[in-house]
């Protein structure tokens, strides 16, 4: 698949080596500061940990039987720009008209590896359906 070749490309043991000593750096700096709803500390080490756990199977090839994850994926002007956290709630109120009126921005069909959710971490927009 053209998407997990490209997300791939590049990748070996060394450079996951790499990526978790700066994952640690960065989650030891996150947790020297105030709490925050969008950065939280282990969660850069969390997600490249889970990379070299799954590498060596996608290489492998043992993830290949899987099928693909499709999804459409849509970008609204209305509350686009609202920070939200895991878990979090805010409640929005939206008049009728501009909801009515609402046009899309942009869609998209994409179509990733089944291992994608594994590769890039707990606050991917992709799911598995």
């Amino acid at each position: 698949m053209p998407a997990g070749r490209a997300l791939l490309d590049g990748v070996t043991e060394e450079s996951l080596r790499e990526q978790l000593i700066e994952a640690e750096q960065l989650d030891a700096e996150i947790a020297s500061r105030p709490p925050s709803l969008l950065l939280r500390a282990g969660e850069a080490t969390r997600v490249v940990r889970r990379r070299i756990e799954v590498f060596s199977q996608i290489r492998a090839g043992k993830m290949n039987h899987l099928p693909p994850i499709v999804q459409v994926l849509t970008l609204h002007p209305l509350g686009r720009d609202l920070p939200m956290s895991p878990g979090g709630r805010l409640k929005v109120e939206w008049s009728r008209e501009a909801i009515e009126h609402c046009r899309l921005d942009a869609a998209a069909l994409v179509s990733v590896p089944s291992w994608y959710p594994y590769w890039v971490g707990p606050f991917s927009q992709i799911q598995k359906p």
